[in-house]
């Protein structure tokens, strides 16, 4: 559990490599949909050491609940990763506000998204064609703060299991310029994680 966890066991974590905390803030029926994970509530009490560090947070949330979340997240002054595209039911398409506060604050940079979990979004197996214009929306918005993910071993997932090298193949199919696919995979998780170049 996240209160057990020392200073010195987050150095220590650094020392090997970690370069982030994954926070849950994902609802469902007004409950938190995955009770294990570590509340966003938790990061107020982690932040001042994640900044030390130059740790990022990284937020499991439907992007529904985003635009009241945001003012906390800025409050913490850490880089922000949104996972899974903001996780949102693709059925509701591009439109909602939810998704749309994603797209600025990606598009001001001061937030991250990860281009993962197609399957996620969409139950259209194997292609995910109504995940599609999530992914674009966020490439058109700011290609430097984004990032892919496999999202192997896939844990929790409902529906048809995905094949992670086929969702590698979507994201090549949906970002076709070659300099975008290298910032993606390459230039940005080198300048997130802190990857010698």
């Amino acid at each position: 559990m996240y209160v057990d966890v020392s200073p010195a066991d987050l150095r220590q974590w650094n020392r090997l490599g970690i370069r982030g905390l994954r926070f849950n803030h994902f609802f469902r029926d007004g409950q938190l949909h995955y009770r294990g994970g570590v509340p966003l509530s938790a990061a107020r009490t982690l932040a001042p050491l994640m900044a030390e560090l130059g740790w990022h947070l990284q937020l499991w949330i439907d992007a529904k609940d985003l635009p009241e979340t945001i003012p906390v997240l800025k409050s913490l002054g850490l880089p922000v990763v949104i996972d899974h595209m903001g996780r949102t039911d693709a059925r509701a398409g591009i439109g909602t506000e939810g998704f749309q506060s994603l797209l600025r604050a990606v598009g001001d940079g001061w937030c991250w998204a990860k281009l993962s979990g197609a399957h996620r979004l969409s139950r259209d197996a194997p292609d995910y064609h109504d995940a599609r214009p999530f992914h674009e929306a966020l490439v058109r918005a700011n290609p430097k703060r984004l990032l892919w993910g496999g999202d192997w071993p896939h844990p929790r997932v409902e529906g048809e299991m995905p094949d992670a090298g086929h969702l590698f193949e979507l994201f090549q199919l949906w970002t076709p310029d070659r300099a975008i696919q290298h910032r993606i995979l390459v230039t940005n998780p080198a300048k997130l994680y802190g990857f010698p170049n």
